[in-house]
């Protein structure tokens, strides 16, 4: 009988032949992107940390999936649908029309990343950051994003239909023709976030309220 560890040793292995064959497709697809030698090195995300069991922190380099380091690597319409990507270094990736639906992506950090018309539904994103990330014609329904960082994200026309924003961080973050119906705003830090007439906001958030809670309307 396998064990657990033997079982967790297969899955990342597996997980290396995956980031290798996708980065390979992927430079493949897109001129100037660079192969990364995908290493597991043992970093796992654990309490907010990616550590390895002798509690240092640190990142697998072009492994993708848990913990990798990916900063800044191109993922343009690349299929990540229910990928592991809890803890991962994603500042300044570039998502546009990636499928990243179901994925898991707790804690990752995708700071200033480009997501324009990505496919988030249903996805896990608590905790993720992802200040000052492009979301333009995104679509978040269902999306788990409590606690998550957002300051300054860019949710033009995006749909959160549903989405969990309990204590997510929203300030200043543009939601201009955003659909917000039955998200769950409770605790959400909406200071300075603006919206327009376009913006559907849930029914537990009327106009008045909005801006009772520093909201602003931006025609």
């Amino acid at each position: 009988m396998i064990d657990r560890d033997d079982r967790r040793a297969r899955r990342d292995a597996c997980g290396v032949w995956r980031s290798k064959f996708l980065m390979t497709f992927l430079a493949l697809l897109l001129p100037g992107q660079t192969v990364l030698e995908a290493q597991f090195l043992g970093f796992r995300y654990r309490s907010g940390r990616c550590i390895n069991q002798a509690g240092e922190e640190g990142f697998n380099p072009g492994y993708v999936g848990e913990c990798g380091s990916l900063r800044g690597k191109d993922f343009r319409e690349a299929n990540l649908q229910e990928v592991v990507l809890a803890g991962a270094d994603m500042h300044a990736a570039r998502l546009t029309r990636a499928v990243l639906r179901g994925a898991v992506l707790t804690g990752a950090q995708i700071r200033n990343g480009e997501l324009e018309s990505v496919d988030l539904r249903g996805a896990d994103l608590r905790e993720a950051q992802l200040d000052r990330a492009r979301l333009t014609n995104a679509d978040l329904s269902g999306a788990n994003l409590q606690g998550a960082r957002l300051e300054r994200a860019v949710f033009l026309r995006a749909i959160l239909r549903d989405a969990d924003l309990t204590n997510a961080n929203l300030r200043s973050a543009n939601l201009r023709g955003a659909n917000l119906s039955y998200a769950n705003l409770t605790g959400a830090n909406l200071r300075s976030a603006f919206f327009d007439d376009q913006t559907i906001l849930p029914n537990s958030l009327r106009y008045e309220e909005a801006l009772r809670r520093g909201m602003r309307f931006r025609p």
